[in-house]
């Protein structure tokens, strides 16, 4: 997750910019033996960075450069399973942005719109022990990743508006029966999706279980809004998840995929309160 800094720690780091303020300082600050030049301006249309940094006695390194109009900028380490953080900053020395681990495998990455000014990259590694003889690469590029939970709902809705990938489960509920429904969760397939569509006002129940994965269960309307989620239900045994809500009249798309990376068969179960199960009961 990036972190941003609000304006008490903001106001800190300034109260602390005498002390940097010296003979040798980089442009940020910090000391001129540490730091070394980006070697290209930023603005829009940069061509993309890419750093060897070789820190020493666990000493953090810095990257200076230049922003001459407002830019997207994601920053990312490399540092070949070794833990590294890095940290955003601008001229006055205060604290643009940090991260950690959000690049993955260790790996720090901060995404932001930087301004026209000077800015600096730290990246420092983050050990118990001192690292001997670490390399890491700082890479930058333009753009900001893309919001895995935008691409998330628009995976959903591509599937959902998709008929071979979407198959019709109950049609008209509750006055329609939907045969009882079984399918497998693999490497190839991180989710499955079914239609539902709802003749008239009723409460509907819908049970996803399985015996090898963690469940999790989401119904979305028919233009892709999350309408609810569920992953482990209070009112089911183990893993297995439940929604049960007052459906309106319309179709719905109903999603099953697992917790994690797990795959294995599940059952799908829909029943309309009042009347027999319009599916399987899970397992």
């Amino acid at each position: 997750m990036i972190r941003l800094v609000g304006a008490s720690t903001l106001a800190l780091c300034a109260f602390a910019l005498p002390a940097l303020a010296q003979d040798g300082a980089g442009a940020c600050g910090q000391p001129a033996l540490l730091s070394q030049p980006a070697g290209v301006t930023i603005a829009p249309g940069f061509a993309d960075l890419s750093l060897i940094l070789r820190p020493e006695r666990s000493e953090p390194r810095y990257v200076e450069f230049e922003v001459t109009a407002p830019t997207e900028i994601t920053l990312e380490t490399l540092a070949r399973e070794n833990d590294a953080a890095l940290t955003l900053y601008d001229a006055g020395g205060r604290v643009v942005a940090w991260d950690d681990d959000s690049a993955g495998d260790l790996d720090a990455r901060v995404a932001t719109t930087l301004q026209a000014g000077t800015y600096c990259a730290q990246v420092r590694m983050i050990s118990a022990a001192p690292v001997d003889n670490p390399m890491l690469v700082l890479v930058g590029s333009e753009g900001l990743p893309a919001d895995p939970v935008v691409a998330e709902e628009a995976e959903v809705t591509a599937v959902c508006n998709d008929p071979a990938r979407t198959p019709m489960l109950a049609e008209n509920l509750p006055d329609g029966a939907a045969p009882p429904t079984q399918a497998m969760i693999d490497p190839a397939t991180s989710l499955r999706s079914y239609r539902i569509s709802v003749a008239e006002q009723t409460v509907l129940q819908i049970d996803a279980g399985s015996q090898t994965f963690d469940t999790m269960l989401a119904v979305y309307g028919a233009d892709g809004t999350g309408l609810w989620e569920n992953d482990d239900h209070e009112d089911v045994t183990g893993s297995d998840s439940r929604i049960r809500e007052m459906f309106e009249p319309g179709e719905y798309c109903v999603v099953v995929r697992p917790f994690g990376t797990s795959e294995g068969p599940f059952t799908l179960t829909v029943t309309a309160e009042g009347g027999a199960p319009a599916a399987g009961d899970p397992k």
